[in-house]
């Protein structure tokens, strides 16, 4: 057995401390520490501890495995670097800050907008004008930023300032729903307020109800009637006769005033009666256009209603309408029958094409129309002066209005049929069979469902 000194045996430890200590041995080490702290593979960690456990004296080869060790390494942290940043990047599109705020893209270690679009498209553009990108922020620029928003139209702020829309002068007031429905037309203190009586005559209010004049109270001010003038020139005095100013309101006190009113010309409310026009004379009836058009001619309980035949007999919508009948139940003119409807010119029937469309909108304004719809999920059809026929195959759902009466429908292969005849005399073919089915409203008489 050879044996060695110990200053053999010391020499021997230096040489294999020298050959641990290599570069390329303390490369390996620093990989295999890497290893164990980074999103890596336990295969690839494994290796490198075999290796590090089994070090050779002498390391030719080592060489070759640590260059493939890190090639290893460095694909893996692409990869796993290239997979972090698609993942933050999918985080910020799905996130509400990229709804409103437009903070869509991962920027700078963070999400935000890095592009015009992301602001424009954004709920903060539309709600408080964050529209232009400036230093990957959403922010209000230019006056358009602002002034297609809520906040512009409904609160007036409609100046762009770096925190945002804001209100700033008068302009903003006047443009707004503050001004045109309240009055609050002036700027001040940061608020829109009323504080002349120009402001209130900017309102809707006041041209139809009088009320004109700004009463100074907290917090914003008030537009009331105040004047007779407030009443003289609102459409309660040309529409009502109420045109004199008492106790905070304007109500009718002559006859003048109401006979003047196109309240009187129209319905025969010509009389003052407790501070409103009415009907108290059969003469403003039968010169009223209501008596006219649909036969209301008969003075009752301060209005004109239809109380005869004759009054039907003379009306227009018995001539262009054929509505006739006079039903004392109800005070109406109704269409006699099918036959005397059919002879009238809206009543000839004016044929469209079949809708196959999911759904289907299908109005007849002027009636007799021949209409269908077939294999459609909702279909909808309004005949306003009746005489329509309609056709609903294989649907789910079919409505029909049929305000005039007499309409022939068929919706007897569709799921669900739901019609509302408000003059009678309509025929309707119903669906039948097991979930199936069939509403029947009829206001007039003569209604058949089969």
């Amino acid at each position: 057995m050879l044996s060695t000194t110990k200053g053999e045996k010391g020499a021997y430890k230096n040489r294999n401390h020298r050959a641990m200590e290599s570069p390329q041995n303390q490369v390996l080490k620093r990989l295999y520490i890497h290893s164990k702290h980074d999103y890596f593979s336990k295969t690839v960690h494994q290796a490198i501890n075999s290796q590090v456990t089994a070090m050779p004296t002498t390391s030719h080869h080592v060489l070759n495995i640590l260059k493939m060790l890190l090639l290893c390494l460095i694909m893996l942290q692409t990869l796993a670097c290239s997979r972090e940043t698609w993942q933050k990047y999918d985080d910020c599109a799905t996130r509400e800050a990229c709804r409103y705020h437009g903070a869509c893209q991962w920027h700078q270690g963070k999400c935000a907008p890095t592009k015009e679009t992301h602001c424009t498209q954004s709920q903060g553009c539309k709600d408080e004008g964050l529209c232009s990108l400036v230093d990957a922020q959403c922010k209000s620029v230019k006056s358009s930023d602002c002034l297609k928003t809520y906040q512009c139209q409904k609160e007036a702020k409609c100046s762009p300032t770096p925190s945002g829309c804001q209100r700033l002068h008068s302009q903003d007031c006047q443009t707004s729903e503050l001004c045109k429905s309240h009055g609050r037309c002036t700027f001040t203190g940061g608020e829109c307020i009323i504080a002349s009586r120009a402001d209130c005559a900017n309102t809707e209010a006041c041209k139809t109800h009088g009320v004109c004049s700004v009463v100074h109270e907290k917090p914003f001010g008030a537009c009331k009637v105040q004047t007779a003038e407030d009443c003289a020139n609102s459409n309660l005095c040309t529409g009502e006769g109420r045109c004199t100013f008492h106790e905070g309101k304007c109500i009718a006190t002559t006859d003048e005033t109401c006979q003047r009113s196109s309240g009187c010309t129209r319905w025969g409310y010509c009389s003052a009666s407790e501070g409103d026009c009415i009907a108290l004379l059969d003469k403003s009836c039968l010169n009223s256009t209501g008596c006219k058009e649909v036969g209301a001619c008969k003075a009752y309980r301060g209005r004109c209603i239809i109380d005869s035949q004759e009054n039907c007999n003379r009306s227009l919508i018995c001539a262009k309408y054929a509505r006739c009948a006079y039903v004392p139940k109800k005070s109406q003119c109704q269409p006699t029958n099918r036959e005397s409807c059919s002879k009238l010119p809206t009543c000839k029937k004016k044929e469209f094409p079949t809708c196959k469309s999911k759904k289907c909108t299908l109005p007849c304004p002027q009636g007799g129309c021949i209409l269908k719809a077939e294999r459609s999920e909702q279909a909808s059809v309004g005949c306003m002066l009746g005489g329509c026929e309609f056709t609903c195959k294989h649907s789910k759902n079919c409505s029909i209005g049929c305000y005039g009466g007499q309409c022939d429908i068929d919706c007897s292969t569709s799921e669900q049929c739901r019609v509302s005849c408000a003059w009678g005399g309509c025929s309707i073919k119903c669906p039948k069979g097991e979930g199936k089915e069939c509403d029947v409203w009829c206001m007039g008489s003569g209604c058949k469902v089969h």
